[in-house]
């Protein structure tokens, strides 16, 4: 791409996937962190995009953006952006308790609901976002990004 005369690109990190409803069903038996993630699956994607960031960093005019604090930034302000507290971890479309997943019973099967208010949910079903989680990474990413070029906004 840099030969090709591409100036800069942008090269996205994981997100902390231990925030996320399927993997939170699927491994409940893992330590929990403050804000009821997986510790080791955050720590993995954490080290994943340290790995990706230290290949990447040595070729020059490539940028990482780091997704893991993005979805920590939409997670911990989530209330101020007017997702309901109560639905942090959970999903809109799932059905069983604590997070509203079932392996066995996933969003679109047969007698799975869909809540009433999704713009009030960060997670759709599970492993996808609602519209409204999507909305805010942007804004975020963008100043993120013109910051490490120095571009004004």
């Amino acid at each position: 791409m840099i030969r090709l005369g591409a100036i800069r690109i942008v090269v996205p990190g994981n997100f902390r996937f231990g925030c996320f409803p399927i993997f939170l069903t699927s491994f409940s038996s893992l330590a929990f962190d403050d804000l009821g993630c997986l510790t080791a699956l955050n720590e993995l994607a954490v080290f994943q995009n340290s790995c990706l960031q230290g290949a990447l960093g040595s070729l020059g005019n490539i940028l990482t953006l780091s997704y893991s604090a993005d979805f920590l930034s939409v997670v911990r302000r989530a209330t101020f952006l007017g997702f309901d507290q109560r639905s942090l971890l959970k999903t809109c479309c799932g059905i069983g308790e604590p997070y509203n997943n079932n392996g066995n019973r996933s969003c679109g099967s047969p007698g799975v609901p869909v809540c009433p208010n999704p713009a009030q949910y960060i997670h759709w079903d599970g492993i996808h976002w609602t519209q409204e989680a999507y909305r805010h990474i942007p804004e975020i990413l963008i100043s993120d990004i013109l910051s490490k070029i120095q571009c004004v906004w």
